[in-house]
């Protein structure tokens, strides 16, 4: 779990350094389309970022969301 939260870290970096102006939802969206480009996000069903959750978010968003949140201080949304 470690090395996703690195490079959700590194990835939000990039991604708000370019995009300064971008509301939440789009850097949450830029970062997964930036971790999917660079084969950054395993497969495995396993693991608790799994993206085949029919029932809502899937984990993956669900992680990057509440990091972006938590970084940009809303964390009274990051339940949402």
């Amino acid at each position: 779990m470690t090395e996703i939260n690195d490079e959700v870290a590194i990835q939000y970096a990039v991604v708000r350094r370019t995009n300064p102006l971008a509301g939440v939802d789009d850097v949450v969206k830029k970062i997964i389309e930036r971790l999917d480009a660079l084969n950054l996000v395993p497969d495995d069903a396993d693991e608790p970022w799994d993206r085949e959750d029919a029932d809502g978010p899937d984990e993956l968003t669900v992680l990057v969301r509440n990091f972006v949140l938590s970084i940009e201080g809303d964390a009274d949304d990051a339940s949402t």
